[in-house]
């Protein structure tokens, strides 16, 4: 979400409505995951109350965001990074900072990185 929809009453009604509840369950199967454990897994559970005080419950939902995700070459993800960051960067500097992430191992020293992101 966009700072600009920060101030949008509708949403902000409905963040006052959610809360966020940490699990040992999930932290380990994240934990798992993104030390490339098979066993691991990017999940949630969403419970939601209705008025009437009935309760509706996910049951653990898997993110299917396991790496490496199939179909995710380096055009795709270079074209979600564009999309993600277009409000905020313009084309040249979105391709500076490409090309530096797929040559990082290239770059003299982590500052020549840092330097790109600062601009």
């Amino acid at each position: 979400m966009l700072a600009p929809r920060f101030s949008d009453q509708t949403i902000r009604s409905l963040v006052e409505k959610i809360e966020l509840v940490e699990s040992e369950e999930l932290n380990e199967l994240y934990r798992l995951a993104v030390i490339g454990d098979p066993q691991g897994k990017y999940a949630s559970v969403v419970a939601i109350t209705l008025k009437d005080g009935r309760m509706l419950k996910s049951g653990v939902v898997e993110g299917d965001i396991n790496y490496p995700q199939e179909g995710w070459d380096e055009a795709r993800i270079e074209d979600k990074f564009r999309w993600l960051t277009r409000h905020v960067l313009d084309a040249r500097h979105a391709d500076e900072l490409i090309q530096a992430v797929w040559h990082f191992e290239q770059l003299q020293n982590v500052g020549v990185f840092v330097e790109k992101c600062m601009k």
